[in-house]
């Protein structure tokens, strides 16, 4: 029996954390935030810019 796709998708949403910082001590936050480089997060913001224009012009 084929599991429905809208309950595969529920199952799978609630194995992702909302955030990657969820359940981190403030400590520990702040290591892997200082552990990205600057490059890395222009990098990031540029993909993001890119996609966010990409759905804008998809009207997605």
């Amino acid at each position: 029996m084929d599991t429905p796709p809208t309950a595969v998708q529920t199952d799978a949403l609630a194995r992702v954390p909302a955030s990657r910082s969820d359940g981190l001590s403030a400590e520990a936050r702040a290591a892997v935030e200082a552990g990205i480089p600057a490059e890395t997060r222009r990098g990031y913001a540029g993909d993001w810019a890119r996609f966010t224009t990409w759905c804008a012009g998809t009207g997605r």
